[in-house]
């Protein structure tokens, strides 16, 4: 293989790898949006928690860290500009919704 060859795998493979990121962050800001109807409508109810606003925060964190994400990668993806990491933006969604699905949880376990 020619060094064009390898320079164009490779970034059909960053390219490859930055769209199953995005595709990650899709499906976590649906469940994201989701969960928070959720939290609001038991919000509504009156069973008003620390735990249930903790969790609000954390989702909408989280939320807002993954359009973040997704908007710095569809600016990678247009400018040809890759990364072959995981980017902390995404970690960090994913355990900030994490964290707001154990504070939920909690407060719905131990029965408001």
């Amino acid at each position: 293989m020619g060094d064009e060859q390898k320079r164009e795998e490779k970034r059909r493979r960053s390219e490859k790898y930055l769209e199953i990121q995005f595709d990650f962050l899709k499906h976590l800001t649906t469940l994201n949006s989701a969960i928070t109807v959720v939290v609001l409508a038991v919000y509504q109810t009156g069973k008003l928690s620390g735990l249930v606003f903790l969790s609000l925060v954390f989702f909408g964190a989280s939320l807002i860290v993954a359009l973040a994400s997704m908007y710095t990668i569809m600016l990678n993806l247009m400018v040809g500009s890759v990364r072959e990491r995981i980017p902390w933006e995404v970690l960090w969604s994913g355990s900030l919704f994490f964290g707001g699905l154990v504070a939920f949880a909690y407060f719905a376990l131990a029965g408001g």
